[in-house]
């Protein structure tokens, strides 16, 4: 998967710093970040989708997991819960 495959609305599993979390990738409304029209948010971290490197790493962070959309009412969770598997690291 490459980082122009990810959508509003996808959640990630990532480990940054040997820890592993969940975030949210969500439309970016930052204005300091014109240039980027998503975010990744997680309890933890920010961060524009268009920092990632094309391997879907940024400095210590790699994300190992992308999954769907889930249904509306459940889409701000941080939970795979409901979600399609759709990329997985090697």
């Amino acid at each position: 998967m490459k980082k122009e495959d990810l959508k509003s609305g996808y959640l990630v599993e990532f480990i940054n710093e040997g820890k592993i979390g969940l975030g949210l990738i969500m439309d970016c409304k930052a204005d300091f970040w014109l240039d980027s029209k998503l975010s990744i948010s997680s309890d933890v971290t920010w961060f524009p989708v268009n920092e990632l490197r094309d391997d879907l790493t940024y400095i210590k962070f790699k994300i190992t997991k992308v999954y769907g959309l889930s249904y509306p009412r459940y889409a701000h969770r941080l939970e795979v819960n409901g979600r399609k598997l759709l990329w997985e690291r090697e």
